[in-house]
């Protein structure tokens, strides 16, 4: 017998958002982790490197619920710049293929409905329904403060691309959603440096994009000295090429 699913499948987005979660996650059981927490996401340690991601946490009360069961990588679902629509409901319908799901049988039409079953297959259609930035933006708070130690909340951001919207206005919308534009520069400036000079990427042999390059031939440690000192300060460009270095 399938269990009550925290994302009610027979109500509504809105409802859900409302009065949710429900099933297990409405309950009080609360899952505590005892020592320290050991493995690294990203800077921050964590008991366990398992969560929920982008889509079923609508809000802070699910966030909440989330991490109280023990799940210590929760990702706030996607947001936007403004508000943004549902798909018209029923948004979440089960499918009952004759087997596995294969690409073939994918040519098919399939049948979907209401009949939630074990062994339980779904399709869903929300379209990245969002609050306006304000709503989300006091409510993300909520759920950060609800993560307990060894526990991280993540959040999903999409831009939205209105009609007749140029470029500039794309990208001006979105910045309005950012309280300290400068910080946030500087942070995506460090991400998209530690992305191409220090994350190892398996479709890479388990090397970075600049150590394939350098192993190449195609680019030097002076270039990258030279690239990093535009965004970066100097001893901040010392600290990356040194890391490096023991790389290459």
């Amino acid at each position: 017998m399938l269990h009550a699913p925290f994302y009610d499948p027979e109500k509504t987005y809105d409802e859900n958002y409302e009065q949710g979660p429900f099933g297990a996650f409405a309950e009080k059981t609360v899952i505590t982790s005892a020592g320290e927490p050991t493995y690294n996401f990203y800077g921050h340690k964590v008991y366990a490197p398992f969560g929920i991601p982008a889509g079923p946490l609508l809000n802070s009360n699910f966030c909440a619920a989330a991490f109280q069961k023990g799940f210590d990588i929760c990702v706030y679902k996607t947001v936007r710049s403004g508000t943004f629509p549902c798909h018209p409901f029923p948004n979440v319908l089960a499918i009952h293929p004759d087997g596995d799901l294969t690409f073939e049988k994918l040519q098919k039409p399939l049948i979907a409905d209401t009949k939630y079953t074990d062994p339980l297959s779904i399709t869903n259609s929300f379209g990245v329904p969002s609050k306006d930035a304000v709503v989300w933006q006091a409510d993300v708070k909520k759920a950060v403060a609800s993560a307990g130690k060894g526990q991280v909340l993540v959040l999903s951001f999409m831009g939205t691309v209105r009609p007749d919207q140029s470029q500039e206005e794309f990208i001006d919308e979105n910045l309005d959603t950012i309280h300290d534009k400068e910080i946030f520069s500087q942070k995506l400036a460090d991400w998209n440096i530690y992305y191409n000079t220090k994350r190892r990427h398996h479709t890479l042999s388990n090397k970075s994009p600049l150590q394939t390059l350098i192993e190449k031939g195609e680019m030097s440690h002076m270039s990258l000295t030279y690239t990093l000192g535009r965004y970066l300060p100097y001893n901040r460009v010392k600290s990356f090429v040194k890391e490096l270095l023991q790389f290459s």
